[in-house]
């Protein structure tokens, strides 16, 4: 698959050096471009253009503007949502409304998914309560998650676990 850890771990490469994006990020963009040109509705390789874009320091609108493309090409592209929420959260306090929305969405996606052979729900729970957490949006998916009184016990019993192992 196109998005992996590979395109998430030249934000961690990036955040390193100081954000200067090395030959590594600047390789990683030339490959997504020219797969770009052969395959331009792969939500995907959106998604982990986006990753590389915020890796490099790229201004939030930007980052955004690939982001929602990513969402407009594969709204169910399941295996997207982890690195689009963890994406969006980092550029929430920039990101428009409209975009807000389908970040939120996506997160209540991720939360609320059953588990099927290739989706462990307790994983993508206590994975989005440590996005959350390290974005300080634990406040707004606790909002989202409170019409469900099964949902907000779960998610504040994540916030405690995740709390502790800090």
């Amino acid at each position: 698959a196109l998005l992996g850890a590979s395109a998430l771990a030249h934000i961690v490469l990036a955040e390193r050096t100081g954000g200067q994006a090395g030959p590594d990020l600047a390789a990683a963009r030339a490959r997504l471009m020219q797969e770009a040109r052969i395959a331009p509705r792969n939500p995907y390789l959106w998604t982990q253009l986006a990753a590389i874009e915020l890796a490099d320091g790229a201004p939030a609108a930007r980052v955004g503007e690939l982001l929602a493309h990513s969402f407009a090409l594969g709204p169910n592209a399941v295996a997207a949502w982890p690195a689009r929420v963890a994406i969006g959260f980092r550029i929430w306090a920039e990101a428009p409304d409209d975009l807000r929305a389908r970040i939120l969405a996506e997160a209540l996606r991720m939360w609320r998914k059953s588990g099927d052979r290739n989706w462990d729900r307790r994983n993508m729970q206590q994975r989005l309560a440590r996005l959350a957490m390290d974005a300080g949006l634990t406040d707004m998916v606790t909002r989202a998650l409170a019409e469900t009184p099964e949902d907000l016990a779960r998610w504040t019993y994540l916030l405690g676990e995740e709390a502790a192992r800090l």
